[in-house]
Parts: structure tokens; C-alpha cells; sequence
């Protein structure tokens, strides 16, 4: 009974957070070039109550990261930092704050695929989902967080792909063929597994 309100709580968080991404006209008309960081903040502010009502509540352990455990710990949330940092460097953090808009600055219009975008095309996603099952020990209410939060990510991810496909078309169609979804399995998978070289024979 306990899980319920729980997961009332973070779905309808997940829910609230994907409507205001696309507001009404007239709400984004009556914030005007403050409304990104606007739903930023209240992105963060209205996490926190959640969170500190998760923490309330009694839990059961189901894994524990302990022993060997830690090693493999260790990676995921290493993985998951250099996807946060290469997305942090690959995106335009001013426009993804909202901080940039106050400043009248326009988003550049291209499709992105420079940097860490070249081997992923979501970093931030897979960072997320790497830090959500990773950064702490795995309890009965964890579990239902990091369930809900995971089908937001990837629900958010979907749904950004079907945006950026009718903006950009058959270029970022071309893109997502060519490159993985959330973690960079094919540049992974090159560096221990390279291809191998077939030297032409020359015809006499």
C-alpha cells in the first residue's frame, strides 16, 4: 500500500514534466524568454518534496553494491560521467538551462553531430540511465523509482527522435542508422574487436 502514493507521486511528476517540455501558447506567451529556466526550476523544486517523501518511508534491501560489486559499480557510474561530460560539451548548456534566451540569443538551427554525438546520439539519456540503477543500493522503493524514471527516459527519448526526424529528416534519419541510441556499444565493440585488414592482391 505504501508503493502506491509513491508511484503516483513520480509518475505524475514524470507526466507533469513532459507536458510544460510543450506548453500552451498562452502560458509560453505570458513567461516569454524566461519560460525555460522558469521550468527548470520548477522541475527541480517540485522534485525535491518526492524525494524527501521516498526517504520517510520504510524500505526492503534487494542488492546491495558490496565486495566485488563495487568494481563493477565503479564503471557504470564512470560511464555514466563521461556520457554527462560529453553531452555537457557537445550541447548548448545556455539554451538547456533557459539562461540563453533571456539574452534574446538564438539556438543554432543545424543537426549536432560533433563530439561524443559522433558514437551516441543520446548521452544524456544513457548517463541517466547508467546513474539511476548504479549510484545506490537497490531497495523495494529504488526499485520502483528507478522502473518509472527509466520509462520516462526512454518515453522522452522516443518522443525527442520523432522531433528531431521531422525537423532535420532524412539527415538525421541517415544519423540514426549510423549511430547508437543511448551508450556508444560501436565504438566499445572497435576497440576490442577491430575490424581486420584485408590487403588487396595486386593482379601481374
Amino acid at each position: 500500500a505504501r508503493t502506491l502514493p509513491l508511484a503516483l507521486l513520480w509518475s505524475g511528476w514524470c507526466i507533469a514534466h513532459s507536458a510544460l517540455a510543450h506548453p500552451a501558447p498562452a502560458l509560453a506567451a505570458r513567461l516569454g524568454r524566461g519560460y525555460r529556466l522558469c521550468y527548470n526550476l520548477l522541475a527541480a523544486l517540485s522534485l525535491l518534496p518526492i524525494v524527501l517523501y521516498q526517504k520517510t518511508l520504510g524500505h526492503e534491501l534487494l542488492f546491495a553494491w558490496h565486495g566485488p560489486w563495487r568494481g563493477l559499480q565503479f564503471l557504470l557510474l564512470a560511464a555514466a560521467f563521461m556520457l554527462f561530460y560529453g553531452g555537457a560539451r557537445a550541447y548548448d548548456l545556455d539554451f538547456f538551462l533557459g539562461t540563453a534566451q533571456l539574452r534574446r540569443q538564438e539556438q543554432e538551427s543545424g543537426l549536432r553531430t560533433g563530439g561524443i554525438l559522433a558514437y551516441v546520439r543520446h548521452p544524456w539519456y544513457g548517463g541517466g540511465l547508467l546513474f539511476l540503477w548504479a549510484h545506490r543500493d537497490l531497495t523495494d522503493l529504488v526499485l520502483l523509482m528507478n522502473f518509472v524514471l527509466s520509462a520516462y527516459l526512454v518515453a522522452g527519448c522516443l518522443h525527442e527522435e520523432t522531433f528531431l526526424s521531422a525537423r532535420f529528416g532524412k539527415a538525421y534519419d541517415g544519423y540514426r542508422r549510423r549511430v547508437p541510441r543511448f551508450f556508444p556499444w560501436r565504438w566499445f565493440l572497435a576497440l576490442f574487436l577491430p575490424h581486420k585488414r584485408h590487403d588487396k592482391k595486386k593482379i601481374s
